[in-house]
């Protein structure tokens, strides 16, 4: 069984070198495209050394473009399943182990994973009740991250990033295809759309303004099993994991939380 990895970046210098060595040890290939980066991005994937990434520069300055760039990386995999690996996506080895025994048990479409999401550090998440994701009987912070090609056939990408949708030949959302017989992993991984992405104060990125976020969360438990690079020495270019919410955030945050609670709760 080949398992090929896609990560599609473009100025994930926070979290990218971290969130490739998470999966590395588990996949057969890691197909890297960068489509633009200004910041430190390019140069930490190249300190990786593994014959299994395959990097690529592909430069997509449009929504149109990162959509395409994805439907290309699709095109040219030749692999039993695909899992799709963000730029700040960063894997707990008992999710992606678990996810793993899924694949070789199960003859399944496709798994759906679980995340949690960081806010502020990652020492917090948010609250599950803040997850708006629906694949078929479950919601919360829940995706697709592990595709059977062999199963499925040729698929295809459709709209612009960041809305972009795989599709079955039929036109047929993928998770709209049997979800109910598709496995849940219960083990989560780590999500850090909510933090700091970039080291650049005004990162070049697309539609992602909106994502940086303010709330105090809820602390993960002391025994939460981080992801084993997030202990691995590292060069000196990529930063730590470990960084605390500044005072400012805590502070800005604290009124900001109770609002959020009171929206979710009335209109969820």
């Amino acid at each position: 069984m080949k398992l090929v990895a896609h990560s599609l970046v473009k100025n994930e210098d926070q979290w990218i070198w971290y969130s490739l060595n998470s999966v590395i040890d588990y996949v057969d290939e890691i197909m890297v495209w960068d489509t633009g980066s200004t910041d430190s991005t390019v140069e930490i994937i190249k300190t990786i050394s593994s014959p299994k990434i395959k990097f690529q520069l592909r430069l997509a300055p449009t929504p149109q473009e990162m959509t395409q760039a994805r439907q290309e990386m699709l095109d040219q995999t030749r692999s039993d399943w695909l899992m799709i690996l963000d730029g700040d996506e960063i894997w707990t080895p008992p999710a992606f182990e678990e996810s793993l025994a899924a694949i070789n048990s199960q003859n399944s479409h496709y798994l759906i994973n679980s995340y949690i999401n960081l806010i502020g550090d990652v020492h917090h998440r948010q609250e599950n009740l803040a997850g708006k994701y629906h694949i078929g009987p479950h919601q919360g912070f829940v995706t697709i991250r592990f595709i059977n090609l062999n199963k499925l056939g040729r698929l295809k990408y459709q709209r612009g990033y960041p809305n972009e949708m795989m599709t079955l030949s039929t036109g047929e959302p993928l998770q709209s295809f049997h979800p109910g017989h598709a496995p849940k992993i219960s083990h989560p991984y780590l999500h850090a759309s909510n933090l700091s992405r970039t080291s650049l104060s005004r990162p070049n990125t697309i539609k992602r303004s909106h994502v940086f976020k303010y709330e105090l969360g809820q602390a993960l438990p002391y025994e939460f099993p981080y992801p084993k690079p997030f202990y691995y020495p590292h060069p000196e270019i990529v930063p730590s994991p470990w960084t605390h919410r500044a005072w400012s955030y805590i502070a800005y945050a604290a009124w900001q939380t109770p609002l959020k609670y009171l929206k979710r709760r009335l209109f969820s």
